[in-house]
């Protein structure tokens, strides 16, 4: 599809929440491709759908801000 990169960051959360929504409803899971061109806009969405996870998801404990996952995105770049 693809279509995401022509998708504002807002309109790219929304979907998201509505194909997670939709999957909790009938017991499936989703993976969302966070990636992009702006590291900002990839933060921010990969934030918004931890929110989704109540007690966070499998690779997050509880919930993270920005700013945590900045540092461990950065940290994990730099050690390769």
């Amino acid at each position: 599809m693809g279509e995401g990169v022509l998708m504002s960051n807002d309109e790219r959360k929304k979907l998201a929440e509505a194909w997670v929504s939709a999957a909790k409803k009938n017991g499936q899971q989703v993976m969302v491709q966070v990636g992009g061109t702006n590291l900002n806009n990839v933060i921010e969405l990969v934030c918004s759908l931890i929110m989704l996870q109540p007690g966070g998801s499998q690779y997050f404990e509880g919930n993270i801000t920005a700013s945590t996952l900045r540092t461990r995105v950065c940290a994990s770049i730099l050690t390769g």
